[in-house]
């Protein structure tokens, strides 16, 4: 994945490795190595802030953690228990995530405050299939549901909308 914003670029760099470059010439800013593997899922990043999402199917390890985007700094991780985070936005101070568990086969989607890593909310979703993809549009979280886990296989899908009360 590659994520940037108007001073910075950030690139996976290996299995557990990212940079943040300079868009001007390519140079290295800060090269961040973290204890658990970078999947495929995208980061976040929004108001000084970069939100990686980690496929942890370990308890012990962070679901997110969010990063200071001008040095890398540790700000904050959030554990999602049991399960993985898949899909990850960021909009108003609110990191929002959809989270499966393949074992309980239960899935949810959770809020959390930007600055700080705490639960705003939670809402389950329909234990069958996959919860994916997340858009936000006027103050509404708008949450992909598949029937099936097989994502190539037409079947019913649902869109979940979603509103904070802040």
């Amino acid at each position: 994945w590659i994520i940037a914003d108007w001073n910075q670029v950030f690139v996976r760099s290996g299995s557990s490795e990212i940079r943040s470059l300079n868009p001007e010439n390519g140079s290295t800013l800060y090269t961040k190595t973290f204890d658990s593997e970078l999947r495929g899922f995208s980061p976040a990043l929004a108001d000084g802030r970069f939100f990686i999402p980690f496929y942890s199917a370990n308890d012990d390890d962070p679901d997110i953690v969010a990063i200071s985007a001008e040095d890398g700094r540790f700000l904050w991780s959030h554990e999602y228990d049991p399960g993985t985070v898949s899909d990850l936005a960021v909009a108003n101070g609110i990191v929002y995530f959809v989270g499966n568990n393949f074992v309980e086969d239960s899935k949810g989607v959770v809020a959390l405050d930007a600055a700080s890593g705490s639960l705003v909310w939670s809402a389950s979703l329909p234990d069958d299939g996959f919860a994916g993809g997340l858009a936000i549009s006027a103050g509404t979280l708008f949450v992909g549901h598949y029937d099936s886990l097989d994502l190539f296989v037409p079947g019913m899908g649902k869109v979940f909308a979603f509103r904070n009360k802040r």
